[in-house]
This record gives C-alpha cells, sequence and structure tokens, in this order.
C-alpha cells in the first residue's frame, strides 16, 4: 500500500458496494458516527491495497489477499490493535456481500 492512501481512482462497482454495506451498518446495526468514519477509512485503504493489486473487484479478493492487507499494515507500524479493527471491517464487509 502507498503512502498516498488514494492514488487510485476507485471503480463505481466498488464504490456501490461500499456505500451499500455503510448504509447497512448504520440502518440495520445501528452503530454510530464514529464506527461509520473508521469503517470508511479502512474500506478506503482496503480497497486502494486492492487496486494496487490489479483487483478491481472485491469478488475476486480471498482469505490471502486480506492477510497481506493485514501484513501490509504490519509493516506500516499499525498496532495490533489497529490491525485488529481493519481486519474486524474486512470481515464484516466480506459477510456482508457474500
Amino acid at each position: 500500500m502507498s503512502e498516498n492512501c488514494n492514488k487510485y481512482q476507485i471503480p463505481p462497482k466498488m464504490k456501490r458496494d461500499i456505500k451499500n454495506f455503510l448504509d447497512y451498518i448504520i440502518f440495520e446495526k445501528g452503530l454510530s458516527e464514529n464506527t461509520l468514519e473508521a469503517y470508511t477509512h479502512n474500506l478506503n485503504a482496503y480497497s486502494q491495497f486492492l487496486l494496487e493489486n490489479d483487483i478491481a473487484d472485491f469478488a475476486i479478493s480471498d482469505d490471502s489477499r486480506v492477510t497481506q492487507f493485514i501484513a501490509e499494515l504490519a509493516e506500516l507500524g499499525l498496532s495490533t490493535s489497529s490491525r485488529s479493527r481493519y481486519l474486524s471491517c474486512v470481515r464484516s464487509f466480506h459477510k456482508y456481500l457474500f
């Protein structure tokens, strides 16, 4: 993942998937505004990681890609608790999608 978190333009389908998930967590799960902001940030970072790896559809991602994403966060110096929050977000997102 590059230092510039918005290097790639997120394709419309990926944006729509993220928006639908965020709407779901707000209306169905009743999560807070802070959680919404964190999930938005986390999913944008995850999207950028996938795009850097030539993946433009969440359906193409798999467990190994998620593991690579979390490993890259570790390389960037994120704490264990921060990486756990990213992982929880991405897991919830994939569970929602599939």
